[in-house]
């Protein structure tokens, strides 16, 4: 019941397997276009999506799915993030945004492994809003003239790179 409500929205042709190598951060490195206001998406981690770092670097965000405004996703960007929890056994999934160079992390739920959850971003005149599991958190967008929108792919880290094949099945 939760899979068939998770996906009533997804369409099965938009369904991506998307593998971060160990040793690596990216997913894909690709640039795409996007120019919709609203991202709608699914997602599921399996076993793979548990780490352990054995340090601070445990607390690194790592990233899912969103779009940034020009170039650079160190400037106006935003998507969702995720970090595993060692002391709790979940995902803990997050609002991670860029507005104007400066970063802004909002833990907004969690997660757990293999069952398929959704979210969503939509961009507002003025903000941005996510909404994950009934939460919604919104943020301020950039006042600067914004340039052309670019999608973000799934990417591990922080500092460190991924421990070991990270699979993340995504549905957009």
């Amino acid at each position: 019941m939760f899979f068939t409500s998770c996906l009533k929205n997804v369409e099965p042709q938009q369904h991506y397997m998307f593998v971060i190598p160990q040793g690596q951060h990216s997913s894909i490195n690709t640039i795409k276009k996007y120019n919709e206001n609203l991202l709608t998406f699914a997602f599921r981690f399996d076993e793979t999506g548990r780490y352990d770092l054995g340090d601070l670097d445990q607390i690194d965000t790592n990233k899912l799915i969103g779009f940034r405004f020009g170039i650079d996703p160190h400037q106006n960007s935003f998507r969702f993030g995720w970090r595993w929890s060692t002391e709790d056994e979940y995902m803990i999934i997050v609002a991670y945004s860029y507005v104007d160079g400066v970063r802004d992390i909002y833990d907004i739920g969690y997660c757990f492994l293999n069952q398929i959850y959704s979210g969503e971003i939509e961009e507002t005149e003025e903000n941005i809003i996510y909404k994950f599991q009934g939460a919604e958190y919104v943020i301020l967008k950039s006042t600067k003239k914004t340039k052309q929108k670019y999608f973000l792919f799934p990417y591990f880290g922080g500092n460190k790179k991924a421990p070991h094949n990270i699979n993340i099945e995504l549905w957009f």
